[in-house]
């Protein structure tokens, strides 16, 4: 799943992010509270552990090579911070993590993580620019492909259950073909929102099979969970889920928007509760529900056998399919987040993308001149 949420206060968000048990994304730093990760960031020498005040300065829009991004208004210079992309993911693969200590299912998310980012760096990292070359000159949009992404690990959800999750702090900031650092174009990003989470799943789903475990998906949209735990087990660790849901039920409100505004309503306050009592209470909590996740971890000992190219294939006629009764015109993206959807366990984001373009190739799809992707 991928949530996106536009940070306000740099100051706030530089203090947020230190708080409770962060981990260093790849371990170069145990002490680290995140870590740097987009092709910007790597051309602004941002890399390996973040530093909190180095942070607060990039979310203000001061970049580490001498730019200052942002506009003047009245006098006074604006600049917004930007988003926090949050990845999280399914249930069962948290319960995994924290109660069996299973590595590879954090490793598995992480590669995720990152996967979806090199996935939105090519398809939604763009910036406006100054046209002088048309007729009526104005503002154009420059694909740049590459953002600067500060990665926070994190296991618990407000109401302190497992949940493995990633906050990927996405910079107000891009690098334009003249070499130039300036602000990103903010509506990509979310347009892409939908499939950036797909192929998060996709590649999730990918690598937990490599780790030996069964995935199945539970929803049309995409979102599964680790074959063999039951839903029971699922809910009793879920009652964040539980309380939205129950204010969306009190509203008679429905769909991804409700949902997001339910969320907002029901936050607690973030508390910090010491690590160790948090995993007896959990393993207490398991108990009591005769879950056993360790017994869990040793059966998936090898590779989960990988879907073929005729189940692949399948992913896609079922996405065009459905596109097809709803529109005549869809964009590639929106093809790509259908496939995966479609297929999920199936298929790579690399995979659907082969596909499509195999279709492209034999007539059977067509780029109109907008250049979309039409069925």
């Amino acid at each position: 799943m991928l949530s996106i949420s536009i940070i306000k206060d740099s100051g706030a968000a530089s203090s947020y992010y230190e708080k409770d048990d962060y981990y260093a994304g790849n371990g170069e730093d145990p002490n680290a509270q995140g870590q740097w990760y987009g092709k910007a960031a790597t051309a602004l020498g941002l890399s390996g552990s973040v530093d909190k005040e180095e942070f607060r300065k990039c979310l203000e829009g001061y970049l580490p090579n001498g730019t200052s991004l942002g506009r003047f208004r009245d006098g006074e210079r604006q600049h917004t911070p930007r988003w926090d992309m949050t990845f999280s993911a399914p249930k069962s693969a948290s319960l995994l993590y924290e109660l069996a200590g299973d590595k590879l299912v954090l490793e598995a998310h992480q590669t995720a993580v990152k996967t979806a980012i090199n996935w939105i760096e090519d398809n939604a990292a763009s910036r406006r620019k100054l046209d002088q070359t048309s007729e009526g000159a104005g503002k154009k949009i420059e694909e740049t492909g590459n953002v600067a992404v500060a990665l926070f690990n994190h296991d618990t959800n407000r109401n302190q259950d497992p949940q493995l999750h990633t906050h990927a702090v996405l910079l107000n900031a891009t690098q334009g073909s003249d070499g130039k650092f300036r602000s990103l174009h903010s509506k990509p990003v979310f347009e892409q929102k939908m499939t950036g989470g797909n192929v998060y799943r996709a590649a999730l789903a990918r690598e937990l099979q490599k780790a030996g475990y069964e995935i199945e998906k539970t929803h049309a949209d995409g979102r599964f969970e680790i074959s063999g735990i039951k839903e029971e087990i699922i809910n009793a660790f879920s009652t964040r889920r539980q309380d939205i849901e129950a204010d969306m039920k009190a509203r008679g409100t429905e769909g991804a928007k409700a949902s997001e505004e339910a969320a907002l309503r029901t936050r607690n306050k973030k508390e910090i509760l010491d690590r160790s009592d948090l995993s007896t209470a959990w393993k207490e909590r398991a108990r009591t529900l005769g879950f056993e996740a360790e017994k869990q971890v040793a059966r998936s000992s090898e590779q989960t056998p990988l879907a073929g190219p005729g189940e692949q294939r399948a992913a896609l006629n079922s996405a065009v399919s459905r596109l097809s009764e709803q529109e005549a015109v869809f964009t590639h993206s929106k093809l790509m987040g259908q496939v995966l959807a479609d297929g999920m366990g199936k298929l790579t984001a690399a995979e659907a993308e082969h596909l499509i373009r195999d279709e492209q190739k034999n007539g059977n799809l067509y780029a109109s001149k907008l250049g979309e992707q039409n069925a």
